[in-house]
């Protein structure tokens, strides 16, 4: 499989560990944002270019559903392709899945998920 460079958006110490973890065991590399605003900054700065972000819904400073929405309006400005972002969350509420994809995110994982739920998400955007 291809070599992903994935950005972690996680305010929770433990949370960012398991993710990063799992990353590496597909071969993956992982970058770690500790909130929605970090994440946009790093997005934003194109210093490092990402293949997929994993974006936690509920953080201080910005959420993730602001940050996505952030995140398609510079996409569509600068006409650049839009980067594969999951949702990440605890609740299994359906309304909380609607409004992820309505604000432009591609697919949603339930904490604590599976690394193989993990994985096949991934491979699913990254084949698309």
């Amino acid at each position: 499989g291809k070599q992903l460079h994935i950005l972690v958006v996680d305010d929770n110490k433990t949370n960012q560990v398991i993710a990063q973890s799992f990353l590496k065991s597909f071969g993956y590399t992982s970058q770690v944002a500790e909130n929605g605003l970090v994440a946009l900054e790093t997005y934003e700065s194109k210093k490092v270019s990402f293949d997929a972000i994993l974006m936690d819904v509920m953080m201080p400073v910005m959420d993730g559903i602001t940050a996505t929405k952030h995140i398609r309006e510079g996409e569509l400005k600068e006409k650049r392709s839009r980067i594969p972002i999951i949702a990440l969350t605890a609740g299994g509420d359906a309304s909380l899945k609607d409004e992820c994809l309505e604000q432009g995110m591609n697919d949603i994982l339930y904490k604590p998920f599976k690394k193989a739920e993990l994985y096949s998400v991934l491979q699913k955007i990254v084949e698309a």
